[in-house]
This record gives C-alpha cells, structure tokens and sequence, in this order.
C-alpha cells in the first residue's frame, strides 16, 4: 500500500479533484484509511457535498456506514449539512439511516441532524429510505426529530415528519415536553399547528388541520364533508380550527368554518381568541373577517393582554385600524400596567403611536410614563413626540440609579443550544480585577471603585460567587488569573465571569497597576479547555471596561495619558500566553466596554459601561439569554449623552442564561 497515493487520496478530497482521486485509488491508496479523529475518505467526500466522490469511493469499497470517533456516519455528516445529493448517494449505497450515535455524543440519528438545516429534500429521501421519525435522541432528552425540529422552528420540516404515517406527534421527551409545547416561544404557529394534530382522532381530521394550515378552502370542504372533526382542539393548549385558520387564511376558509358552527370567541388555555391570533399575526384580512362576524374585539388573557395590544405588537397599521373601528379599548391596561402605547413606545414603533394618539378616547394621563418606556430603550425620537403631544419634556441624561435590584425569575433548563446554569449554591464564579491607582499618578481612575462594588453586589445578589482585586502589578495579575482557573471550585459550578477594568491603549490592550502592558487574548487563552479542563464546555463570559481608541478613559470629557512614554513598557501578548495556542477558544463570549477606536467615559460615580451592564443585569438576567442582554446594553447606554456602545465577540457561545437565584451563605 502506498503511503504517497494514500496523502493523494486526501489532497483530492480537500480539493475536489475527482481526477486525482481516481488515480490515488488506481495506485492503491486505502479506501477506508482512518485519519486522526477517526474520519475516513468516505467522511471527507461527504463534508464537501460532492455526490461524484461519494460515488467513486463506495464503487471502490467505501464503508458507508463507518462512524469517526464521535460516532458521526458519513450520512449523518451529509444529513447535518444539509447536503441532498451526498444523502442519495449514500443511501443507494446501502448507508442505514437507523444508526444512533452513542449517548455519550448525544445518541442521535441522521433524521435528527438534519433539522439544524432547512432541506426537505433531506428530510424526505431519510424518510423513504426507512428511518424512524419516532428514534429517541438518549442523549438529548430523548429528544425525537420533530422535538428538535420544533425547537429550531423548522415549519417545513416539522410538517413533513407530523404527516408521515409512523409519526407520533405526542410523544414526550424526557422532561415531559411534546414537540408543541417546544415550539411555543419559537414558532407559535407551528405550536398550534402540532397541538391540533395531537387532537386529531381520525385520518380525516389530520387532513382538515392540514387543508387549514395550507389554506386550502376545496379540500377543508372536502374533509368536513368526509365527516372531520370541526370542534376538534389541541389537547395541551386547547387551541381550535378557527385559531389555525387566523393565523392568515382566506375569507373563503373562514368563513366555511364559521358557517358549520365554529364559536367565533373561542379560547385557547391562555386566553387567546381567534381574533387575538390574527392581530399577533398582523393577519389584517382574517381579524376584518372576524370583526365582521362579530368577534368580540374588548376581551382579553388573563394578564390584560387584548387584540390591539397584540396588533401594535406586530406593527400592522391596517390590523389597528381595524380594531379602532371595532370600538376597542384603546387605554386597555395589562397587569404589569401597560397600555398599547407603552407597548409601541418599548419598541419604537411611531407609526403606531400616531395612529394611537390621534384617537380622541386615548387617556393623555398615561403618556409620560411611555415616554419613559421609549426613553430606556433608546427610543428618543419616539419620547420626545409624546412629551410634546402631553406637554412634558424630559432632557436628563443622568446615569442610571444605584439600587440595582436583581429579579429573579424561573431557571432556564439545558437544551440543545442552551447551556446548563443550575449549579447551587452558587450558580457561577466571578473574579474582578480593578486598577484604580497607577505608578503614574496623575493617571488615577477616579470613581472605578463604585463600578467594582456594583459589579461585586449585582453578581452576588444574583447568586455568583464573587472574588475581587484592586491595583494588582503585572506578576499578581497573572498570579490572580491562574489561581482563579485553578481552584476545584469551578467544578462546582456551571459559568464564570471574569472582569478586568483599567486603562487602555488600543482595541486589545490594557494596563496593569505598574504601567505593564496586558493583552485580552492572554486573558482568554487561559481559559481555553486544554489549560483549564474544570470549565471545559461551560459558558466563559470576560468584560473588559478600558478606552479602545488612541488615548485613555476620560473623566468629565477631558483626555488623559497622551503624553506617555508607552514604548518603554513591557508587553504581555502573544509570547507569554499559555500554553495550547493552537487551541481555538470556545464558550467563550468577550464583552468590551466600547467599540474599537473609542473611549470609554467615566464619572467620579464610576463608568457609563459598568453602571449600564448592573442595571441590565439586574433587570433581565431572569429571562434574557446574555448575548441578548448585551442588546440591550447597546440600547441602554445609546441613550447616555457621553456613552458609546459595547462590542461584543463570541466564540462557539451558545445560549447563556444567568438563572439568578438568591445568594447563598453557604
């Protein structure tokens, strides 16, 4: 066996080269040689989306069913790609589309993989080839493809497998949860949708959900008269035919269904209406059918929530409209106290509160506090209409309050794409390293102290563990950061946060309390899973508040430090980072207090970015995911009269919930 045709085989892989792959072939290159990590020629083909090299390597005795070391078939690697032509070809080869990854890896099929994608065509040549749409994911939650496909919000993909005949739409996973329920916060349509079918006792009835959803009036009649179920309803959210058919159907499907009886104010579990459905939906042909059929527009969930709240929502001019001729309530108040126009001022939608505010029955008294609401997100055009339609104007720019009180929520479990953070008693470890005071004096960051307080207060009412430093020299920096990655105690929890404040020099640069230069990178890297394996696949989350333009932080908008002699100091970079560098980091997310190029502005009350990242943190942890929250610290501190806006860098991070819970004196 040759060992040159063997590398030729792989260079023709990585490059294409169907040529050349033949004759590596032809000179005796082995087939299903086993590189490092397990993978095989067939496995490379696969990744590349080439049906051609598929096919020579299986006429040359390719193993179409041989697994890598992470248990990945070459069909599974062309199914998570979303490569159709690559799947045919395997599949005519004989590859088993029954084949589970082992549960350490997550014990998933091909059928399951390919609902990260959006191919269909995948989908169905897995499907007529025999797998199973029920297979049981063991080591996601005996998550089946439509859990997963629900979760993702694939609708075309969810349907496709909710109409095959072996498909057990109801099934539960190992937390309880159907495949509707899953699809609830990511497409709400397709939760519906799935619900309905759970509901269905017939072939006929299955058809009719299916004739609604598709919009297609001949063959809704046709099932009716076939004898399906009009009342039928979903059993776990108790939605009806008619909420199916809101969602944006005709008049002509609408109306068939209203004419054999169907109850135009039906409730769901929550307490929509089908009339709700459609002002969600912006669905303005659907909510003018209801209306016109007499669908009460005043009625609402059991929080307050009513149509016109959700038709500003959706931003449909034309759906509000509508709804204002219906005569409804346009001061309707939900329980948290907000009116439509608050609802409009949260996301800044102008359009809406003309449209609101031009309506004679509006309640002016509720206008300065959806100012307030527009204010805090950023909204300013949108405050100042209503402070001048109310006669009030609000021109603060004060830093946020110091009473930073965390709310805390229901924990976020783990699931696919979502970290787990449920460790107790404390849900993670934080460090913060402050440099206050600096061998040149005259460079004193005067006011940081409250950022370390607040920071040390806000993560600990959250439940972190919290340990902090001030004005450490180059050597105790280090020191610090490598005792930090070291202590046992991160194996007890499940995220950390390290947060570095200081002075800075350039996009990447900061400065230790001897004047020692330090780069985010050394920061990072030793924190990458090679060098600390007790953090290996947990969220990693590192804020840097320091200047990232030409010059330091300034205070009162006044800059300091330009003229110091900045080439004589040392540098901690790329020479002194630990060990592994050829290891990319991953779970890893980099806040930065501004974007690249410019200041980060202080107070003697502490730094814009610091205040700005309590209050956010405070407020949101319990139910935002971080890289979320970092959105709306952009919009927080947008708001700020001297303030830039973060930047963020994510590395293989997935969802990040804090799940605050109250700290712990254990």
């Amino acid at each position: 066996m040759s060992t040159s045709a063997n590398a030729r085989l792989w260079s023709g892989l990585a490059e294409g080269d169907t040529e050349g792959v033949v004759q590596a072939l032809e000179e005796g290159a082995d087939v299903n040689q086993v590189s490092h990590g397990g993978g095989r020629p067939i496995h490379s083909a696969a990744l590349r989306n080439s049906g051609g090299l598929v096919r020579i390597l299986l006429n040359h005795g390719a193993l179409c069913d041989a697994s890598d070391d992470e248990g990945f078939t070459p069909l599974m690697v062309a199914s998570l790609n979303g490569h159709t032509e690559v799947v045919q070809e395997l599949l005519k080869g004989g590859a088993d589309p029954k084949i589970h990854r082992p549960d350490d890896f997550g014990g998933d099929t091909a059928l399951h993989m390919v609902t990260r994608t959006d191919e269909g065509e995948v989908l169905r040549a897995l499907l007529e080839a025999g797998a199973d749409p029920n297979a049981r994911a063991s080591g996601l939650n005996d998550m089946t493809p439509l859990h997963l496909a629900a979760e993702f919000g694939r609708e075309n993909l969810a349907e496709l497998l909710a109409n095959h005949p072996s498909c057990e739409i109801d099934l539960r996973d190992a937390r309880g949860l159907t495949p509707a329920r899953l699809a609830k916060e990511s497409c709400p349509s397709l939760s519906l949708y799935l619900d309905l079918c759970c509901g269905a006792k017939s072939r006929m009835d299955k058809l009719l959900i299916v004739a609604v959803r598709r919009n297609d009036a001949a063959e809704v009649q046709a099932a009716l008269d076939e004898g399906a179920d009009l009342s039928l309803q979903g059993p776990e959210d108790g939605g009806t035919l008619l909420h199916l058919a809101s969602q944006g159907s005709s008049g002509h499907v609408l109306q068939m269904l209203l004419s054999r009886g169907a109850s135009v104010d039906a409730w769901t579990s929550q307490g929509f209406t089908p009339l709700m459905i459609a002002a969600q939906r912006g669905a303005t042909d659907a909510l003018v059918h209801l209306r016109d059929h007499r669908a009460n527009p005043k009625l609402s969930t059991p929080d307050g929530t009513t149509a016109l709240h959700l038709a500003v929502q959706s931003q449909n001019s034309s759906a509000v409209t509508a709804l204002l001729d219906a005569g409804v309530d346009i001061n309707a108040t939900k329980v948290d106290g907000s009116t439509p126009l608050h609802i409009a001022a949260a996301s800044g939608a102008l359009k809406m509160a003309h449209l609101l505010l031009d309506d004679y029955l509006w309640d002016s008294t509720k206008g300065g506090s959806a100012a307030h609401v527009a204010r805090e997100a950023g909204h300013l055009e949108f405050a100042k209409f209503i402070e001048q339609r109310i006669g009030i104007c609000d021109e603060s720019d004060d830093l946020p309050q110091e009473d930073f009180r965390v709310v805390v929520g229901q924990p976020v479990p783990p699931s696919p794409g979502v970290y787990r953070n449920l460790s107790e008693p404390y849900r993670g470890r934080v460090l913060i390293i402050n440099y206050r005071e600096f061998s040149e004096e005259k460079l004193a960051r005067i006011g940081t102290e409250k950022d370390m307080e607040n920071l040390f207060k806000v993560f600990r009412s959250m439940g972190y563990q919290v340990e902090d430093h001030q004005d450490l020299d180059l050597e105790a920096t280090k020191k610090v950061l490598n005792d930090f990655r070291s202590n046992e105690d991160l194996a007890k929890v499940d995220s950390m946060f390290v947060c570095m404040l200081s002075h800075g020099i350039d996009r990447d640069t900061f400065f230790t309390s001897d004047m020692r230069k330090m780069d985010v990178s050394a920061v990072r890297n030793m924190f990458k899973d090679q060098v600390c394996p007790l953090m290996k696949g947990k969220p990693k989350v590192f804020l840097f508040n320091f200047c990232r333009g030409n010059t330091f932080e300034s205070f009162s908008g006044k800059s300091i430090g330009d003229d110091l002699p900045w080439t004589s100091q040392s540098t901690v970079g790329r020479d002194e980072v630990p060990p592994a560098q050829d290891e990319a980091p991953r779970d890893m997310l980099t806040i930065y207090a501004s974007t690249e190029g410019f200041k980060a502005f202080r107070t003697n009350k502490g730094t814009f970015f610091a205040r700005s990242l309590c209050q956010t943190l405070a407020t949101h942890a319990h139910n935002t995911d971080m890289i979320s929250m970092v959105s709306k610290l952009d919009r927080l501190m947008a708001t700020r009269r001297h303030a830039t806006t973060p930047e963020a860098q994510s590395f293989a991070f997935q969802k990040f919930f804090l799940n605050p819970l109250k700290p712990s004196d254990a």
